[in-house]
């Protein structure tokens, strides 16, 4: 992860858009309509990188994680990342914006609605 992750700047603005002036709440209004819908086969990080038009919490964390050689990208726990986010010193707001895309994830993937 980047020195964004590791500490560096102030956690409280830490993947947050510009605009926002809360740090890790996550409106609604900042989802895409066209949020991509992935099919039965496509893991988590494969449809996390086709999220670059979000502007919201789960948009900044592609950011991070599509600059990440080390990003576990064929894992299927959520705990790994979480354990992996742990281990590169990742702030709080890392791992809510983790939670937050995964459950969008898992949610599309089983035709819940976001």
């Amino acid at each position: 992860m980047s020195d964004k992750t590791k500490g560096g700047p102030d956690p409280r603005t830490a993947l947050q858009h510009p605009d926002h002036d809360h740090d890790d709440e996550v409106h609604d209004e900042d989802i895409s309509s066209s949020v991509e819908i992935p099919g039965p086969g496509v893991n988590f990080t494969s449809w996390l990188l086709t999220q670059h038009d979000r502007q919201d919490i789960v948009g900044h964390f592609l950011s991070e994680v599509a600059h990440d050689d080390t990003w576990p990208a064929d894992t299927t726990s959520l705990h790994r990342l979480h354990r992996y986010l742990n281990q590169e010193h990742a702030l709080d707001v890392v791992h809510t914006a983790l939670s937050v895309a995964w459950h969008e994830w898992r949610d599309l993937r089983s035709g819940g609605v976001v």
